[in-house]
């Protein structure tokens, strides 16, 4: 069964989660994860001019709800989860999968 399209919208806030792989924790000191997710909400803010509403951060996965004006959601999020990943892997000195699955 395919997945269904995402409809963007500019108007409308998305509720975003990602997982880490096996929902293991992250593999780093709360505080140290916290830096690198909120680093990186904070660059798509002015990269993509993403509106950030809400975040929390779990053991072992992320919530946020987020306003795409530019209807730039795909773009956005590919470049949240590619560098987020890269730097949890270079705290964590591994080189494994940071998240179990895409983002929904």
């Amino acid at each position: 069964m395919a997945r269904k399209k995402t409809v963007q919208s500019d108007m409308h806030p998305y509720h975003i989660t990602a997982r880490s792989n096996n929902r293991d924790y992250f593999g780093l000191e709360p505080e140290v994860a916290w830096r690198i997710f909120s680093d990186y909400l904070y660059f798509l803010t002015f990269a993509f001019d993403v509106k950030i509403h809400a975040f929390v951060m779990m053991s072992n996965h992320i919530h946020f709800l987020s306003t795409f004006p530019k209807k730039n959601l795909f773009e956005a999020m590919n470049r949240f989860m590619t560098e987020t990943a890269r730097v949890i892997n270079y705290e964590r000195q591994t080189i494994n999968h940071v998240y179990g699955c895409g983002y929904r």
